[in-house]
């Protein structure tokens, strides 16, 4: 025969729901692991043959539980042979029907705390007592030859301050934190990945108004930090930015990337050697500005465009078609009836041809010619500072008059 011991624990106002632990040992075995008693919530979809929900050998036979139907409470039920019928509450269940079986936590009586089987054993199998969460926080006593322990006790009731706290001051504390925090919620699986759909910020109505707007950003750059494993991890590396300064009138191409961005543009979506094709602009950035008045969609970061598409893809057949602009050494009439620019795919073809045998000073030209319509629609254009080099030549008259001969 076996018996169990259950202790509870006594836990702050604040922490809402009280918790137990169970101690099972047999009369050969005296000292068992207390283990924590909780709530046992069984759902069940569907009832077998409608009447009858299987406990799962969470719940001993005997045992009362609440039952609820489609999140009513319909009544108590006593477990039998692990099931709970559900004829004794004269309940007929439809195939759609949602059942939940609530086994609450026992709260033991004081009768139950008094009884200690290492005093007097009086038969019963089961034995509660009260375990009381504490914080322990150890420091060097005065003469430093030893540690000196200070416990600290969740309590409950209490009306007097705590280091000029009331328990009304840390309510308060609690729920109106003096910094700004964000919450979590509703994660979902996304493929192999686990992702939260949103995000609740609190504490940002002093600095986020009409006037005054931010970009939150969430970033994982693992480059810019020390192994994830490490200790201290979470602070920054010494980074720097580089800028790469080039102009229209350079000798050589703009980077293939700026130019890749601005295809994607004349596009409408990511190149296909990037994986899964997305819009561009990305719909999210589209819908913002529409409901905002704003221009974020706009720039060289990811999801934004380089330049409205189809006043970019205008100025492109334009400046490819402009008699003033030499092609050398590619022939214009023969480029143009080869190469159409009708749909996504014939334009990213025919720009991936233009940047690989065209002149970096038509590449160059082109490119600058978007560019300038990109800043049109975007003054604070991002991933990009303009800036102006300036070259002066002057020439001074000397007056060489009995000087050279």
């Amino acid at each position: 025969m076996n018996k169990m011991i259950v202790s509870t624990v006594c836990v702050a106002v604040f922490a809402g729901i009280a918790q137990a632990q169970v101690l099972t040992e047999g009369w050969d075995d005296p000292f068992g692991d207390w283990t924590e008693m909780r709530t046992i919530v069984v759902d069940s979809l569907v009832a077998i043959d409608g009447m009858y929900v299987d406990m799962l050998n969470q719940v001993e036979d005997g045992a009362e539980v609440d039952v609820y139907v489609n999140g009513v409470f319909n009544g108590k039920a006593t477990t039998n042979s692990g099931f709970v019928n559900l004829n004794d509450l004269g309940t007929t269940l439809m195939d759609s029907d949602y059942v939940t079986v609530v086994r609450p936590t026992y709260e033991p009586t004081e009768d139950d705390l008094e009884f200690d089987p290492e005093v007097k054993d009086d038969g019963r199998l089961v034995q509660y007592k009260l375990d009381y969460k504490f914080t322990e926080i150890q420091q060097v006593s005065a003469n430093d030859t030893e540690l000196v322990s200070e416990y600290y006790f969740w309590v409950k009731d209490t009306s007097t301050s705590h280091n000029g706290s009331t328990l009304k001051s840390i309510a308060g504390d609690l729920t109106k934190l003096p910094n700004p925090f964000v919450i979590f919620q509703k994660l979902d699986n996304v493929g192999n990945d686990r992702k939260y759909k949103q995000s609740v910020f609190r504490g940002l109505v002093d600095m986020v108004n009409a006037e005054n707007r931010y970009k939150l950003r969430f970033t994982e750059d693992y480059t810019l930090r020390n192994d994830i494993d490490d200790e201290g991890s979470a602070d920054l590396k010494n980074k720097h930015e580089e800028w790469s300064l080039f102009r229209e009138k350079q000798k050589f191409n703009v980077p293939r990337y700026l130019w890749d961005k601005m295809v994607e543009s004349l596009m409408g979506r990511t190149l296909t050697s990037k994986g899964v094709v997305q819009p561009v602009p990305s719909l999210d950035r589209e819908l913002f500005d529409e409901l905002n008045n704003t221009t974020h969609r706009f720039g060289l970061n990811d999801g934004q465009a380089f330049v409205d598409r189809e006043r970019g893809l205008a100025t492109v057949l334009a400046e490819l078609r402009d008699p003033k602009h030499d092609l050398f050494p590619i022939d214009r009439d023969e480029f143009l009836s080869t190469y159409s620019f009708d749909t996504a795919d014939d334009i990213e073809l025919a720009m991936d041809v233009m940047y690989n045998t065209f002149l970096p000073e038509t590449i160059n030209r082109i490119w600058f010619a978007v560019l300038h319509d990109g800043l049109a629609d975007n003054v604070q254009y991002s991933g990009i500072f303009k800036t102006s080099w300036i070259q002066l030549d002057g020439v001074r008259l000397l007056d060489t008059t009995g000087v050279l001969t």
